[in-house]
């Protein structure tokens, strides 16, 4: 079969219509990058001429363009026979297929759907195809000489490939006579075993074993003959123990009777008495119930009420001292800022007290004046240099954010309180400890660390929570861990409102922690003292100067600034505190306030639920009392008879039913004998013995016709295989001459199995075989390529017909000097087969003198 276009629509790839023309007489060389489409075009070539177009499944709708509903079409045109033929061919919603002839110019109808696609495929002597895509196994010719990429290795070739490529070897086939034979033969056993050897079954199953079901059935109305004449023997002797057994079963029926007569009478007294001291139970433990929820809620009340006092003082406390204090906060500010005014004020009157000075310096005497120049210079000088380093220890002093003793004394309790909650919550967590022996999969459902996580063999993994951990084990399944949950939600509760207490205190002082408070206090510390020895020495050094007053006011102002400035800052802090504790007290008591709504919303008063508990709690011990009364009169009658009863009455109903049965029975084999006695037993087992020696003596003819069949159809292909055998070498000679060739002798033979597959090699320096794998991967490739040009030569050139060899990507690890010999080969084949090659590197096969270059990705719309 030579192929000379191929048009596509709607196959993979190639969504628009495509399609290539190849030259019969030239090699043509498919191009194209990596996902351009040629491997698909190759398949879209296979499907047309091996599938049925009724396929269907998963595998055929992959046929489909990527995100699109079209339905596949193909059409082939190509040469068998000297005959030129069109296969158009559609899949899914256009399933179709059709052959055409070309003749006098025109293509003409030929067969259609089964009958066209059988056509084609009896050229490649390729099997019927299943309703599944056909797999390269199915694939008959093109099975050896068509290559797919990642195919190049042959698993093995069917049996008409083999009898085509003995042909080709001269070894012929059966005779008429041998082969209308073997027909007959293999009729006549299929006509008794399955193709796999074993007997039929079912309505197509061979005489002797029909018959052996028969035999089976008279065997077994044999065995029945023979009980029913030993049944008659029994029945007359059982009539007569039967009419015996009557009176004794009607003896025992009506003591059975008065029996339970007496029961039915002390059960309905005993479920009398059961239910009244059911019935004074329920009411006892109701109202013990009521009274202890009425005492349990006036309890609760109670405590509601005297802890809502509790805040409601608290809020008014808070509520009188914080307006004082934001009017202080508010007069301290003001101060604050009328003494920074004033500061400033006495800043300016010492610069004009230091512009007068100057004036005044200059009109004393030049002569006292340079004697005292150098002194007065050094001491502004250091007057200079001892402001600026007291103005920079107040400007740290003052960004610093350092707290006061009191404040950091109550961090540093809050901070202790909340350590111990914590160690405290973590004994009240549930924890997990998983030490896998190998690397699992963990999935934490419940629990922290949430999610799947990996633990590798013989890491550790602690899982914690509270009041459940749940983990589904890789393996195991799921793990559910539970205990008390309670602890560890009060737990939680407290550590929350500390953690707010806490951070209310910190919040002036930013997101700083305790060391860090430390830090600032024991930094603050030093800074004052730093100050205070500064101002020390800038007083000494100014002692003497005429600004002294000046400089005492503008200190006393210093120090009464930063007095004034402490204390706002630990008012504002008092003020934001008590601001905080009245807002978690307002919220205590709105929830304390809803909890008395709910206990009071029975519309009760207190005095009312006590008189009710205690009324309850009388009522309790009265119906406990007569409980008690009662349940001791149904102990005196004691246990339930019921069971006695149910036992006694099945006792009555099988004495009835024995009863009953000993008269029927009586009867009824009284009519047996006489049945018995008509069926003529003795004449039946006669004529059953009889038939079952026939029927044996035919199973046995059949069965021993059906061995000899079996052993001859054996035979038969044991003498098959034989001669498939003798093809081996042949083939395994050429394809090692042409592995010389392209390899040179370092490989002096390879071996094939029955099936034509390359299954191991000799190389040249050893004594013993190797196999495929101990070679590099460019030796494997081209012992399986030696392996299908030797099949080509032998179905094209030596067979004397032109076929199509498909190669696709098959020497892609095969370097360029046995890449030449390779081409020499193939253009020594040209002459007797079409080759079309796929391949991602065109200039690898430019030194081919007779090659037609097509480029996948060049390829345009058909006219």
């Amino acid at each position: 079969m030579i192929v000379l276009r191929l048009e596509v629509f709607g196959f993979r790839c190639w969504r628009d219509s495509v399609a290539v023309e190849f030259h019969p007489e030239q090699i043509n060389i498919l191009h194209g990058p990596n996902g351009s489409g040629k491997s698909t075009l190759l398949w879209a070539l296979a499907r047309a001429l091996l599938d049925t177009h009724r396929a269907g499944g998963r595998a055929v709708e992959e046929l489909r363009p990527w995100g699109a509903g079209l339905a596949p079409t193909i059409v082939v045109e190509f040469e068998h026979g000297g005959r030129r033929y069109r296969l158009r061919k559609g899949f899914l919603e256009n399933r179709h297929a059709g052959l055409e002839e070309y003749k006098d110019g025109r293509f003409l109808a030929l067969a259609e759907y089964e009958k066209a696609e059988d056509a084609v495929r009896e050229m490649l002597l390729a099997e019927r195809a299943p309703r599944e895509l056909a797999a390269p196994e199915r694939w008959g010719l093109a099975r050896a000489l068509w290559c797919p990429q990642d195919h190049l290795a042959i698993d093995a070739l069917d049996e008409r490939v083999l009898g085509a490529v003995g042909q080709v070897l001269g070894q012929t086939g059966l005779d008429e006579y041998a082969s209308r034979l073997k027909r007959q033969v293999e009729e006549a056993y299929l006509a008794y075993w399955t193709p796999t050897g074993r007997a039929k079954g079912g309505k197509d199953a061979p005489k002797w074993v029909q018959s052996k079901k028969i035999l089976a059935g008279r065997r077994q109305d044999l065995r029945q003959a023979q009980m029913t004449l030993e049944e008659f023997h029994r029945a007359q002797k059982k009539a007569r123990e039967l009419e015996a057994a009557r009176a004794a079963a009607e003896q025992r029926l009506d003591h059975a009777r008065r029996r339970v007569e007496e029961l039915e009478e002390k059960l309905a007294a005993w479920r009398q008495a059961s239910a009244q001291a059911k019935a004074l139970e329920a009411q006892w433990q109701a109202r013990r119930q009521e009274a202890a929820g009425l005492l349990n809620r006036v309890e609760q009340l109670n405590k509601l009420r005297e802890r809502l006092g509790q805040l409601e003082a608290r809020i008014r406390e808070i509520d009188a001292e914080l307006p004082a204090k934001q009017a202080a906060r508010q007069k301290l500010e003001t101060a604050v800022a009328s003494l920074r005014r004033e500061l400033e004020a006495l800043q300016a009157d010492e610069e004009r007290l230091a512009s007068r000075d100057m004036l005044l310096t200059k009109a004393e005497n030049y002569a006292r004046y340079r004697a005292e120049r150098e002194e007065l210079e050094r001491l502004l000088g250091c007057a200079a240099e001892l402001s600026n380093r007291l103005r920079e220890a107040q400007e740290t002093l003052q960004t610093l954010g350092a707290p006061d003793d009191s404040t950091l004394t109550q961090i540093e309790k809050l901070a202790a309180e909340q350590t111990q909650l914590e160690i405290r919550l973590e004994g009240a967590l549930l924890h997990v400890e998983l030490q896998p022996r190998e690397s699992r999969r963990v999935e934490v459902i419940r629990g922290d660390p949430p999610g799947p996580l990996e633990v590798a063999a013989g890491a550790s993994l602690r899982i914690r929570g509270s009041p459940v951990v749940e983990l589904d084990l890789e393996g195991f399944g799921r793990l559910v861990v539970s205990g008390p949950a309670e602890g560890a939600a009060e737990l939680k509760a407290k550590l929350g409102e500390l953690a707010d207490r806490l951070a209310s205190l910190k919040a002036p002082y930013g997101a700083a922690g305790l060391d860090e408070l430390r830090r600032r206090r024991e930094q603050r510390l030093h800074l004052e003292a730093g100050i205070a020895h500064t101002r020390r020495e800038l007083d000494a050094l100014l002692a003497a100067a005429d600004r002294a007053a000046l400089q005492d006011r503008r200190r006393s102002l210093g120090t009464e600034l930063d007095t004034r400035q402490a204390e706002l800052t630990e008012l504002g802090q008092d003020c934001a505190r008590l601001a905080a504790e009245r807002e978690a007290l307002a919220a205590e008591r709105r929830q304390a306030e809803t909890q008395i709504k709910e206990l009071e919303s029975n519309g009760l008063s207190d005095a009312d639920r006590a008189d009710r508990a205690r009324a309850a709690a009388v009522e309790a011990i009265g119906f406990e009392e007569r409980y008690r009364r009662e349940l001791a009169t149904l102990q005196a009658l004691g246990p339930d008879p019921a069971p006695d009863l149910d036992r006694t009455r099945l006792d009555r109903q099988a004495a009835e039913q024995e009863f009953q049965s000993a008269g029927q029975d009586y009867h009824h084999h009284l009519g047996v004998l006489a049945n018995l006695s008509a069926q003529a037993p003795y004449e039946t087992l006669v004529h059953l013995e009889e038939e079952i020696e026939r029927l044996s003596a035919e199973i046995e003819s059949d069965r021993r016709r059906a061995e000899a069949l079996k052993r001859l159809h054996d035979e038969i292909a044991a003498c098959e295989a034989l001669a498939g055998r003798a093809l081996v070498e042949p083939v395994a000679q050429r394809a090692s001459k042409l592995l010389a060739r392209i390899a040179g002798d370092h490989l002096r033979s390879v071996r094939l199995g029955d099936g034509l597959s390359p299954e191991s090699v000799l190389p040249r320096d050893a004594g013993t075989e190797a196999a495929l794998e101990a070679l590099s991967a460019g030796e494997r490739e081209q012992v399986h390529f030696a392996v299908r040009l030797a099949l080509a030569e032998l179905l094209t050139r030596d067979a004397g017909e032109r076929h199509l060899v498909a190669l696709d990507d098959v020497l892609v690890v095969t370097d360029d000097g046995r890449l030449g010999r390779v081409l020499e080969l193939l253009e020594e084949l040209r002459p007797y087969a079409q080759l079309v090659i796929l391949t991602c590197h065109p200039d690898r096969y430019g030194s081919l003198p007779r090659a037609h270059f097509i480029d996948a990705a060049s390829l345009s719309r058909p006219r």
